[in-house]
């Protein structure tokens, strides 16, 4: 089999494909296992992913996801990380941040959702008193 210089790199979620990319060098990954480097040509390898950065290196740039469990794969220079969540985020504490704003936004809407059902209730049963 012919040596290559990359490796096609895919990152995907349930929602999107969060980074696809052709030409990457190196990316670093935690497995439950522990961290795992990949380089191109790196044996076919599979393994489930743990919570924690990923860094990937391509000839253009380097990048940093925070990814949430998952699984790895690595077949013949093409590498897809399959991630529960997927989030560029330069360290652990950027992406608690942002995870503690999104839930703090989930936890006002349903809070205004439930207001919005206590008051269409409420509505109700004062149309059915009179």
């Amino acid at each position: 089999m012919e040596k290559k210089d990359f490796f096609t790199l895919k990152v995907v979620t349930p929602e999107k494909i969060e980074y696809l990319s052709k030409e990457t060098k190196y990316i670093k990954v935690r497995t439950i296992r522990g961290d795992i480097g990949i380089l191109p040509n790196h044996t076919n390898f599979m393994s489930s992913l743990g919570e924690g950065l990923m860094l990937l290196r391509t000839s253009e740039e380097e990048k940093t996801y925070y990814i949430s469990g998952g699984f790895l794969e690595v077949n013949h220079n093409y590498v897809t990380v399959m991630a529960e969540e997927a989030m560029l985020a330069e360290s652990e504490e950027e992406y608690k941040k942002i995870k503690q704003e999104k839930l703090e936004e989930a936890i006002a809407a349903k809070k205004k959702e439930d207001q919005d059902i206590l008051g269409t209730k409420k509505r109700l049963q004062d149309s059915l008193l009179r």
